[in-house]
């Protein structure tokens, strides 16, 4: 639920950025850079798959991040 939760806000975000292109405004240029920058920096969020990210939805396996060594 909270790894969903997460990717919500990446959700939210791709779309705002699939609206301006639409509308074809400038900022969407530099909204995409920081998208990939943001949600797809070593594929742990998504990765970007012909332009559109492709969302990893089972989240890291236990001990990823939160187990100490």
């Amino acid at each position: 639920m909270v790894w969903l939760g997460i990717l919500n806000y990446g959700w939210v975000e791709w779309s705002t950025i699939c609206k301006y292109r639409k509308s074809k405004r400038a900022s969407s240029a530099k909204l995409a850079l920081r998208f990939k920058k943001r949600w797809c920096y070593h594929g742990v969020f998504s990765l970007k798959v012909e332009g559109h990210p492709q969302w990893v939805l089972s989240g890291p396996m236990a001990g990823f991040v939160f187990e100490p060594p």
